[in-house]
């Protein structure tokens, strides 16, 4: 039998904000509803993305060097990242060790998750 799969960008354990009780809770991308108040934009586009927050940039250059798509580059030192050339293949993430860069999106099947959420099911 095959194995259903989702692109998952976040699994959130221990959770008491979604509902009544404990709760896992797997958020997955591709949302089409595109609400103004939006928690999370992050889960709109149905491919995995990076997501920038250029305020922990420590000006290393590993994305630089590391991006095929030279989606990365610095600007009188200021690390400017160009979403459009991006692909999302994650490289960059990888090597960012300041936490610059994260890849939100990740394919997952029902059993790893099922598996993750089984973790808490004791707690």
């Amino acid at each position: 039998m095959k194995t259903a799969s989702g692109l998952v960008f976040d699994l959130a354990r221990f959770s008491l904000h979604d509902g009544p009780g404990i709760r896992t809770v797997v958020f997955l991308k591709g949302c089409p509803l595109r609400c103004v108040w939006c928690h999370n934009p992050e889960s709109q586009q149905s491919r995995p993305e990076i997501l920038f927050s250029p305020e922990k940039c420590i000006g290393c250059g590993e994305c630089i060097r590391v991006c095929p798509q030279h989606a990365h580059d610095s600007a009188q030192g200021e690390h400017r990242f160009l979403r459009d050339l991006c692909s999302g293949c994650g490289r960059c993430a990888e090597v960012c060790f300041s936490g610059t860069l994260a890849l939100s999106g990740q394919n997952r099947t029902d059993d790893d998750i099922l598996l993750e959420a089984a973790l808490d099911q004791d707690a």
